[in-house]
């Protein structure tokens, strides 16, 4: 699940939005596995940045990806949302070269990407 969030900054600095996502049932070793490979990556503007990782409470360990936010949601939301005649060819290609230039970018890296 993903869902909006603000973060305020403890040290000063002007609150912003993140998308906050609740990974998939997994371990805590798992989340830390990947936070720890997307902190890594250089900055790509075809891939989600990371801003940080939350611990949440004891009673419910869990931690929380928070994402760059992404102001118009997912491609694939605005693809589904979109009638067919709003999305012209060369839209869907541009789409397609992104998505493209973001994998080739992680591949480089040996980086496989689970959920696209």
């Amino acid at each position: 699940m993903v869902f909006k969030a603000q973060v305020v900054p403890k040290r000063g600095g002007s609150p912003y939005l993140v998308a906050c996502k609740e990974p998939l049932p997994t371990s805590i070793a798992d989340v830390e596995r990947e936070s720890a490979l997307m902190a890594m990556l250089d900055p790509h503007p075809n891939i989600t940045r990371m801003v940080g990782v939350v611990q949440t409470t004891p009673k419910w360990p869990m931690q929380l990806l928070l994402l760059e936010y992404c102001e118009h949601g997912t491609l694939e939301r605005h693809i589904r949302k979109a009638k067919p005649t709003e999305l012209s060819t060369m839209m869907q290609l541009s789409f397609c070269a992104d998505i493209a230039s973001g994998m080739d970018f992680l591949s480089s890296r040996r980086v496989v990407h689970r959920d696209l």
